[in-house]
C-alpha cells in the first residue's frame, strides 16, 4: 500500500511541476525548476497538516478543481468544434484496431485509476460516523469519478481523436483557457498530494519515532515530522524526475506496482481468511453462518484475476518501460530540460495543440519570398 501511494506521490509532484509551467508558458523555465518550486510550495502545506482532516475545506476546493480540470477543455472544445479542436492526422473509430501493448497500456491505466481502495480504511478511520462510508463511497464518491472519467474519456476522444496524449489539459492550445484548466489542475494535484503524503508519513513518523508519536504535540514530534516529510517530498521530487511523461508514468506505476496493492494482495488476504474460517478443519457451527467455501466458479475467478494481475506486472511493465526509454533517447534522459508541452516555442512544442500554424508560418512565408516577422 504504502509503496503504491509512494509511487503516486512521485506523479503527482510531476503534475504539479507541469501545472505551474502550465500557468506561465512564455516563462522558460525547466521542467525539473518548475517542479522544485511546486515542492516548495508543497512544503509549508504538508509540515501543517498531520491529519487528513486538518485541512476541510480543501476538500470541497478539490472537488471543484477536479471540475474545472475536466469542464473548462471540453467546453473549449466544444465552444471550438471538432474540426478545430481534432489533433493532427487524428481520427475517430468506433472500434479500433487492438493490440496487445496497447491493451496492456489501458489495463495499467485503469488499474492505477480505480485504486481508490489504498486509502479507504484511511479515511474511514478518521471520519466522525465510519457507519456514513458506503453511503459516501457508493452513493456519491464512485458515481462522480465514473461520470468524470466518462466524460473525459469519451468527449476528449470524439474532439481530439486517437492522437490525444497526457492530460486532456494538455491538448487545448496555449491561452487563457489553457491556464485556468493548468491552476485548477494544480490545486488539485496539490490537494491530492496533501492527503496521500499525510498517510504514508504518519506510517513513517510511528515506524521511525514510536507508535504514538503520530498524536502527540511536543516539540520532538512536530521535529520528526518536519524531518520526516522534508525527505519524502525530497524522495518524490526525485521519482517525478526520474520518469517525466506523465502518461507512460501512470502506465508504470499502474504495471508494476498497483496490482500488488490492488489485486493481489486483497486475494490473498481473502484465500488466508477462506483457510482461517472456512476450512474443511472448521465444523459447521465454527463457520461464519453467512459464509461456506467458495465454489469452482469463484475458485475460477479468483485464479483468472491473479493470473491476469501478473500479466499487467510483467507485460504492462515492459511496454511501458520501453516507451519510457525510447521518449528518454527523443526528448533527454531524467533531469534533462524537458521543455515539451510547457514552453510557447517551436523549438519544444511544435506538436502542441495550436501551435502546428505558428510553427509553419516561418516556411510558408519563406516560399512565398516574404519576410516572417513572427506570430501576431
Amino acid at each position: 500500500q504504502h509503496m503504491n501511494i509512494f509511487a503516486a506521490l512521485g506523479l503527482y509532484m510531476l503534475s504539479i511541476g507541469r501545472a505551474l509551467a502550465g500557468l506561465f508558458p512564455d516563462l522558460q523555465m525547466c521542467l525539473p525548476t518548475w517542479t522544485f518550486m511546486g515542492s516548495l510550495l508543497l512544503l509549508p502545506m504538508v509540515i501543517s497538516a498531520r491529519t487528513m482532516g486538518k485541512w476541510q475545506v480543501l476538500i470541497w476546493l478539490n472537488v471543484a478543481t477536479i471540475g474545472g480540470t475536466v469542464l473548462i477543455p471540453l467546453l473549449y472544445m466544444s465552444r471550438n468544434g471538432v474540426d478545430a479542436s481534432r489533433l493532427s492526422n487524428s481520427a475517430v473509430y468506433a472500434f479500433g484496431p487492438l493490440e496487445f501493448a496497447g491493451i496492456m497500456s489501458a489495463l495499467s491505466t485503469f488499474t492505477f485509476a480505480y485504486s481508490s481502495q489504498l486509502m479507504l480504511v484511511e479515511i474511514m478511520s478518521e471520519m466522525r460516523d465510519v457507519a456514513e462510508f458506503p453511503r459516501a463511497f457508493i452513493g456519491i464518491a464512485s458515481p462522480f469519478q465514473i461520470i468524470a472519467y466518462l466524460a473525459v474519456g469519451i468527449l476528449g476522444y470524439v474532439y481530439l481523436g486517437d492522437k490525444v496524449t497526457g492530460m486532456i489539459g494538455d491538448n487545448i492550445p496555449f491561452g487563457y483557457a489553457s491556464s485556468v484548466a493548468a491552476f485548477c489542475v494544480l490545486v488539485h494535484m496539490l490537494v491530492t498530494y496533501l492527503i496521500k503524503c499525510i498517510v504514508i508519513s504518519r506510517a513513517f513518523h510511528g515506524t521511525v519515532v514510536y507508535k504514538d508519536v503520530v498524536n502527540e504535540d511536543s516539540p520532538v514530534a512536530w521535529t520528526s515530522w518536519v524531518v520526516i516529510v522534508t525527505f519524502l517530498i525530497g524522495c518524490t521530487y526525485m521519482i517525478s524526475q526520474l520518469v517525466p511523461f506523465f502518461a507512460d508514468a501512470v502506465e508504470l506505476i499502474g504495471a508494476l506496482v498497483s496490482p500488488i496493492a490492488c489485486y493481489m494482495l486483497p486475494i490473498a488476504l481473502y484465500i488466508r481468511w477462506l483457510c482461517d474460517f472456512c476450512g474443511s478443519q472448521l465444523t459447521a457451527e465454527e463457520r461464519p453462518t453467512w459464509k461456506h467455501r467458495p465454489g469452482i466458479l469463484e475458485l475460477s475467478i479468483i485464479g483468472l484475476e491473479f493470473a491476469l494481475s501478473v500479466l499487467i506486472m510483467v507485460c504492462g511493465s515492459y511496454f511501458a518501460m520501453r516507451t519510457i526509454q525510447e521518449k528518454w533517447e527523443i526528448y533527454g534522459p531524467p533531469f534533462a530540460c524537458h521543455c515539451e508541452g510547457i514552453w510557447r516555442t517551436c523549438t519544444c512544442s511544435k506538436d502542441h495543440a495550436g501551435m502546428a500554424a505558428v510553427c509553419r508560418a516561418p516556411q510558408l512565408m519563406e516560399a512565398a519570398g516574404l519576410p516572417f516577422l513572427g506570430p501576431m
